[in-house]
């Protein structure tokens, strides 16, 4: 009996500590982070009511493997004003080096609209700065992508 739990046991240490060298000499590659863009974004007509604007935005996947998103939130800041922020979901899966367009309605604060009308009296297209959290399905922490450039202009 003795020797069948020594056994046991030289087997269960082999099984256990074989591969934790080759686990100490594995290195990830680098991973491909997603894209995100601001394609476009539009005010939409509502007459008496605070503006609401569609934000179309471009998420672009140039990883191999597949990236599932289950929704996301994005807030866009121009000159450092927070100016919309707005929610979508539920998305689909992109596949690899692939590409999906998501249009947002966005919510803005009026008094952050007053403050965004001062500081535009300058004329030149405005820089801004995009938000955008991806949730993924059984992760904690959503993925944060950042992209900044000129204001596109409206469609």
């Amino acid at each position: 009996m003795a020797m069948i739990r020594r056994t046991a046991f030289l087997c269960l240490t082999f099984l256990v500590g074989t591969p934790l060298p080759s686990c100490a000499l594995w290195r990830p590659g680098p991973a491909v982070l997603p894209e995100v863009h601001l394609d476009s974004m539009r005010v939409l007509d509502r007459p008496g009511r605070s503006p609401r604007y569609r934000l179309s935005v471009r998420i672009v996947n140039p990883s191999d493997h597949e990236l599932a998103v289950a929704a996301l939130s994005c807030r866009l800041k121009i000159r450092g004003v927070p100016v919309v922020e707005g929610f979508a979901g539920p998305l689909h899966t992109l596949p690899p080096e692939s590409a999906l367009r998501v249009e947002i309605d966005a919510r803005t604060n009026a008094i952050d609209q007053l403050k965004l009308s001062g500081r535009l009296a300058g004329g030149a297209p405005p820089d801004y700065e995009l938000e955008v959290r991806l949730r993924r399905p059984w992760t904690l922490m959503p993925l944060v992508l950042i992209d900044t450039g000129a204001l596109p202009m409206e469609d």
